[in-house]
């Protein structure tokens, strides 16, 4: 169970991220109730990936643990090279949008560093 929450709150969050970079890096623009929906997706995706990560590393190895923990340190690096690329490095484009889950992400991360040897072997 952990697992489908957690790999749905990440395609989650890179589909609504991914729209957001085709939104402004080609000339395609959506309506702007789309941009609510794809706020949306991003915030629900995220929820889902930080409450799966740490449901899951309670169930894991020593193995699986440090993979997630891996996991939950590059994906936020992922998607601020990502939100970098997007934008082409304008930072009032769609970069600072793709601020708003690290600070969560990172927090979780390192949550998960923490629960890492604390769980059962």
């Amino acid at each position: 169970m952990w697992k489908d929450v957690t790999i749905s709150g990440g395609v989650l969050t890179l589909l609504g991220y991914g729209f957001n970079g085709l939104a402004y890096s080609t000339r395609f623009h959506p309506p702007l109730s789309w941009f609510g929906a794809n706020m949306i997706c991003v915030l629900v995706g995220i929820a889902c990936l930080s409450i799966g990560q740490v449901g899951w590393i309670i169930l894991l190895d020593k193995a699986g643990r440090a993979r997630i923990t891996a996991f939950g340190f590059a994906f936020p690096i992922a998607l601020a090279l990502i939100g970098n690329f997007s934008a082409h490095g304008d930072s009032h484009g769609s970069f600072p949008i793709f601020f708003l889950p690290l600070s969560p992400l990172i927090f979780v991360a390192f949550i998960l560093l923490w629960l890492n040897p604390q769980t059962k072997d």
